[in-house]
């Protein structure tokens, strides 16, 4: 069980890191590309948040929701 918070810890902040990432592009960047790359970045963030969740969980019904 301690290996699961370490990689849900290292998730949790690839998904912060993720997120400010897509913030400093949007702001620094005006190309084209942009907005998809900001939306790559927020669903890779948003699958990650539920797996991390998915690791976490104790009971079959938590791990399916």
């Amino acid at each position: 069980m301690y290996i699961f918070n370490i990689v849900s810890l290292y998730l949790i902040t690839m998904a912060i890191l993720t997120v400010f990432w897509a913030a400093c592009i949007k702001t620094l960047n005006g190309s084209s590309f942009t907005n998809a790359s900001i939306l790559i970045g927020f669903a890779l963030c948003f699958y990650v948040l539920g797996y991390t969740l998915e690791l976490n969980s104790l009971e079959p019904s938590q791990i399916i929701f």
